[in-house]
């Protein structure tokens, strides 16, 4: 979540880089900055090499609200290996399974749900949004399969809807976003 932090005041610098630009800077689909590309104006990879080319949803709106996407990579030979994770302003109903906190959630793209457990991994506070606490999980896959097919889904979606967030991820540049992630994961 530190990461997540880190990322999300790269989100602001950028916000106000785009702000400043001219209406036609803005509706490009890749802006890039010293730290930070952003695609679609709304998802952003991280360059910073601590972060393992961490991508993550972001918008103003969604940062109020405490509720975040991220898809985190790393690579092992040739293949990048992706996880997501999921930020929410308040604890999700957990369950204890093998000594850790679990909750579920049904995660829609395009209409189609999915139901999926997700891993308690801590809180941290997000500073740029005045929030104390934001409370981190995994989104834990039944299989290397169902996770790669989520993602691949990602890339050809329209919209997804998480179960304890409020607010939509809109997926346009998505696809681009992952494919440029790949250049940052390690």
């Amino acid at each position: 979540m530190r990461a997540l932090r880190r990322l999300t005041t790269a989100c602001l610098m950028t916000g106000l880089m785009i702000g400043a630009s001219s209406a036609s800077l803005s509706a490009q689909e890749r802006i890039e900055n010293d730290e930070v590309v952003v695609y679609s104006q709304r998802w952003l990879v991280s360059k910073d090499p601590a972060q393992n080319g961490l991508m993550s949803y972001l918008t103003v709106q969604r940062g109020k609200a405490g509720e975040y996407f991220s898809v985190t990579c790393r690579r092992e030979g040739s293949h990048v290996l992706r996880g997501l994770r999921l930020g929410f302003p308040e604890e999700q109903p957990s369950f204890v399974r093998e000594g850790a906190k679990f909750a579920r959630v049904e995660i829609s793209v395009d209409g189609r749900v999915q139901p999926l457990d997700i891993k308690y991994t801590g809180t941290t506070a997000d500073q740029a949004f005045g929030r104390e606490a934001i409370y981190g999980y995994e989104v834990i896959f039944p299989s290397v399969a169902a996770r790669d097919g989520f993602i691949d889904g990602l890339r050809t979606g329209s919209h997804m809807k998480i179960s304890g967030q409020s607010l939509p991820v809109e997926l346009k540049g998505s696809s681009l976003a992952l494919q440029g992630q790949e250049d940052y994961c390690k």
